[in-house]
């Protein structure tokens, strides 16, 4: 049965059957286990680094009947990495690019647990410069993909470790610029993705939609023989593109 707090005695009375009975007593102390309080560093929330930038998490945790908190009480914590380290202060520049909730959370002698939060995001410096996201091309035309991409740890990145692929098609090549002219039909994702020499990635996407390169059919009709002052219908409603198109009549004596 749950007690209220405060300081209980307890008695245990043993006897053996022959009137003859022994008693001990424990004094039992109930408290009330005041969970401890802990925060990050505030300047820190909502900040925004590049992948690889060496990011100083700093806390504090104290507790009324532990004081002050620090070591492996203290566990900081990503939603996206999971365990970041533990103790009052920790530096990382493994945050992969997202947006981190950063936990720092904190355990007194009691089992009692506090947790505090901030937001951080780690972002990629990539981009791809052209074509422009939504470009359209013909089937078999070239296509020139230009991109560029740098971090605080390698500087502006360029060679193979700057890769291009097709959502359709797999890989395309790599380095900052690159040319194709076999992307088959249809609606690609273009990725540029980097890796840095700590392993990082980051990346950049686009749409490009390539269609169909097949020509146009012009289907006028048949000749016609006309008096003067009658109605001459034109009609091309034979004719067949692969997009929308436009009929132009001309006429010539």
């Amino acid at each position: 049965t749950p007690i209220e707090a405060g300081i209980y005695e307890f008695e245990l009375i043993v006897n053996d059957g022959d009137d003859y009975s022994e008693g001990d007593r424990i004094k039992v102390t109930v408290r009330i286990n005041i969970l401890p309080t802990v925060e990050v560093e505030e300047s820190l929330n909502g900040r925004r680094f590049r992948v690889g930038d060496l990011i100083t998490l700093r806390g504090e945790a104290s507790d009324p009947e532990d004081g002050e908190l620090g070591g492996d009480r203290l566990v900081w914590s990503s939603n996206l990495q999971g365990n970041l380290g533990m103790g009052a202060e920790i530096s990382v520049d493994t945050l992969q690019v997202g947006n981190h909730v950063i936990t720092l959370s904190v355990e007194d002698s009691d089992g009692g647990i506090s947790r505090d939060q901030i937001v951080l995001n780690v972002f990629s410096n990539i981009e791809i410069v052209a074509p422009s996201n939504g470009s359209r091309f013909r089937a078999g035309g070239l296509i020139t993909l230009r991109g560029m991409a740098s971090d605080s740890v390698d500087g502006e990145s360029g060679g193979d470790v700057l890769s291009w692929s097709s959502s359709l098609q797999g890989e395309l090549g790599v380095g900052a610029e690159i040319s194709v002219d076999n992307l088959q039909v249809g609606s690609h994702v273009i990725k540029l993705s980097v890796r840095n020499s700590d392993g990082l990635i980051g990346e950049d996407q686009i749409v490009l939609d390539v269609f169909s390169n097949t020509a146009p059919i012009a289907m006028a009709g048949e000749d016609q023989s006309v008096l003067v002052g009658e109605l001459v219908q034109l009609d091309g409603s034979e004719s067949t593109a692969d997009e929308a198109f436009a009929l132009l009549a001309s006429m010539a004596r």
